[in-house]
C-alpha cells in the first residue's frame, strides 16, 4: 500500500485502528502512531518504512478494549444524524462543564451517551467535548495522591488524550473522528478515573476549584519550579511535604498564568529544564510536549487550568541534572 499510495496515506489510514485499545495499554497504539507521524515530519519521510513496520505491528497486536464495542455501536447509530459542522472547534462552556463533571464520576457509558446527545442537538461541537476531556485528563494528574514521583501510569491520561486529539485532527474520515472522540472520553472515565480512583489514588479535589489568590501574585515562574520537589522515575514520595510542595507550586502557577505572556513564560521556563533534567525516561519529554500542546489546543478559558495542573509531573530545580550534562560539565572544567 505504501508503494502504491504513499506512506503518509497508509499511516493516516491506521487512525481507524489505533483507538481500538487505549484503555488496556495506556494509550500506546495511538501515541505510537501520533509520534511516528510527528517524527517523520521532522526527520524526513525517507525513514517511513521503519515507522510503517513498527506502528502497524504495534496496533495490530491489540483487540478492542472495554469501551470500544459499545463506542462503535454508538457510531453506527449516531454518525449519519450528526450536523455537518459537528467536528468544529467551537467552545461551549456549559457543555464542557457538564461533561467534565460526568467524566470525573468514571462512568464511561453515561459520558459517551451525553456526547452523542450534545452533538445531535446541533448546539455543541467537538471542540467543547475535547475541552472537557483535556480538563478531566489534567484533573486526574492534579488529584493523584503522589507528590514526589513522576506519577507512573497517570501521566498517560494526558499523553493518550493528546495523541487521540492529534488523530482526530489528522483523520479525514468522519467515522474515524467519531470513534476517536468517544474512545478519548471512554478511556479517561473508565481507566484514568474509575480504575485509579478504585485503587484509592485520586484525592477528593477538582482542578476547576483552583482560584486566584487575593491581591497581586507574589513570585515568578522561576519560583514555581524551585518549589517543585525532587522527581525521578522510581521516586514515590519518600519525604513528608512533597505532595504539598507540588500543590503550592500549582497554586502559584495558577496565580501567575493570567495572560498569554505569562503562559508563554511558563512553557518557556519548563522547556528550559528539558535538556537539563530529562533522564532516560521518555515521559520526561512526552508529558510536557503533550500537556503544552493540549493547553494550546484548548479554548482560551481553560489554558490556565491545564498549564497549572502540568506542574505535578514536571521537573523543577531539585531534580538531578542529566548524566550527559554532568559529563559535559566535567569535561569543560
Amino acid at each position: 500500500m505504501a508503494r502504491d499510495r504513499g506512506p503518509r496515506h497508509v499511516l493516516q489510514q491506521l487512525w481507524q485502528f489505533a483507538p481500538r485499545n487505549v484503555g488496556g495499554n495506556l494509550g500506546h497504539p495511538a501515541i505510537a502512531l501520533a509520534n511516528s507521524l510527528r517524527a517523520l515530519d521532522a526527520l524526513g519521510w525517507q525513514h517511513s518504512e521503519v515507522a510503517l513496520r513498527y506502528v502497524t505491528r504495534y496496533i495490530a497486536g491489540y483487540k478492542g478494549d472495554k469501551t470500544y464495542a459499545t463506542a462503535m455501536e454508538r457510531v453506527e447509530r449516531t454518525l449519519a444524524r450528526l450536523p455537518v459542522d459537528w467536528t468544529s472547534a467551537a467552545a461551549e462552556k456549559g457543555a464542557t462543564m457538564a461533561l467534565y463533571k460526568l467524566l470525573r464520576t468514571g462512568n464511561a457509558e453515561q459520558c459517551c451517551d451525553l456526547i452523542c446527545s450534545e452533538l445531535l442537538s446541533g448546539k455543541v461541537t467537538a471542540g467543547a467535548i475535547w475541552d472537557a476531556v483535556s480538563l478531566a485528563a489534567a484533573d486526574s494528574v492534579f488529584r493523584h495522591k503522589i507528590g514526589g514521583g513522576m506519577l507512573g501510569a497517570q501521566v498517560h491520561a494526558v499523553t493518550t488524550t493528546n495523541a487521540l486529539r492529534f488523530g482526530f485532527d489528522a483523520a479525514d474520515d468522519a467515522r474515524t473522528k467519531f470513534i476517536i472522540l468517544l474512545q478519548a472520553a471512554g478511556v479517561i472515565a473508565d481507566f484514568y478515573v474509575r480504575d485509579v480512583s478504585g485503587e484509592g489514588n485520586l484525592r477528593n479535589l477538582s482542578l476547576l476549584d483552583l482560584k486566584r489568590s487575593p491581591g497581586n501574585a507574589t513570585g515568578t515562574m522561576r519560583d514555581v519550579f524551585e518549589m517543585l520537589p525532587f522527581k525521578a522515575r522510581d521516586h514515590f514520595e519518600p519525604k513528608p511535604g512533597e505532595r504539598e510542595a507540588s500543590d503550592q507550586a500549582c497554586r502559584l502557577a495558577f496565580d501567575l498564568l493570567d495572560s498569554n505572556t505569562q503562559q508563554a513564560a511558563f512553557t518557556r521556563t519548563a522547556r528550559s529544564f528539558l535538556c537539563v533534567k530529562a533522564s532516560l525516561d521518555p515521559h520526561d519529554i512526552k508529558f510536557p510536549t503533550a500537556a503544552f500542546e493540549e493547553a494550546h489546543n484548548a479554548s482560551a478559558e481553560w489554558r490556565r487550568f491545564l498549564l497549572a495542573a502540568s506542574v505535578h509531573a514536571l521537573h523543577g530545580t531539585k531534580s538531578h541534572d542529566t548524566a550527559v550534562l554532568l559529563q559535559v560539565r566535567d569535561a569543560l572544567k
